[in-house]
């Protein structure tokens, strides 16, 4: 049911950037907010499936990891009791976890028990669909987690979730979180839409990420055309160069 790996981006006693060490205690599963009904405390603008409650992402990089996430449920993949519906992704980023969370066990499995309550707490997935995705990472302990239900995991598998979070590695060591969630976040957006043998996932990504673009830009219409036309004809392995 699980995606799952150790991300050694920074060193053992680095911090994020402007935090004091006396100001890290760490985060229980039980206390992170939840984005679809206290978005404030997610440092988002509206509900939504992104919570970052340390604020490691700027505010336009969690604008753009969240636009993402909502794209993902607005298409429809997944056959359901009710209809079709889209995959239900939500992601948390975390300074670090607080130490009772970890115990005497290891970061890792640390990271799946705080994944898999983090989804039950968020009700991550449509009933009778099995089409829910809780991605979490801490970066302070340098370890990342993706709890998949069936549905979703048999297209976002182990070891395709494990190579997502492998790409995303050098961006985390450089401290580039913006660039990093966003990537992971369109690298996901690709698996679940996309069958795996499927050559189009780069012109969707590269779609996605012109709307983006354009959201941002949308007082400078010439400026997103550009935009647009440069994420349409370059190769998405490059979106983020």
């Amino acid at each position: 049911v699980v995606g799952a790996m150790l991300l050694r981006w920074i060193p053992a006693v680095a911090l994020i950037a402007g935090a004091a060490s006396d100001d890290v205690v760490g985060w229980r599963a039980d206390e992170v907010p939840s984005p679809f009904d206290q978005q404030l405390a997610c440092r988002l603008p509206r509900p939504g499936r992104l919570c970052d409650p340390d604020g490691v992402l700027t505010e336009g990089g969690r604008q753009r990891v969240a636009d993402v996430l909502e794209a993902i449920r607005a298409a429809a993949a997944v056959e359901c009791p009710d209809g079709e519906r889209g995959f239900d992704v939500g992601a948390a980023v975390v300074r670090q976890m607080h130490p009772a969370e970890i115990g005497a066990g290891s970061k890792r499995e640390a990271a799946e028990r705080f994944a898999e309550e983090l989804g039950r707490h968020w009700a991550v997935g449509d009933a009778g669909c099995e089409n829910g995705v809780l991605l979490f990472l801490s970066i302070g302990d340098r370890v990342a987690y993706a709890k998949t239900a069936a549905r979703s995991r048999s297209v976002l598998t182990d070891s395709r979730a494990a190579r997502v979070f492998d790409s995303a590695k050098p961006l985390l060591r450089e401290e580039r979180y913006d660039e990093a969630l966003l990537q992971i976040a369109l690298e996901v957006h690709d698996a679940l839409q996309d069958s795996p043998d499927d050559g189009s996932g780069g012109w969707i990504t590269a779609a996605i990420v012109a709307v983006i673009v354009l959201c941002a830009l949308r007082d400078q219409i010439a400026l997103a055309l550009v935009a647009l036309l440069r994420c349409l004809l370059m190769p998405a392995a490059r979106l983020l160069d």
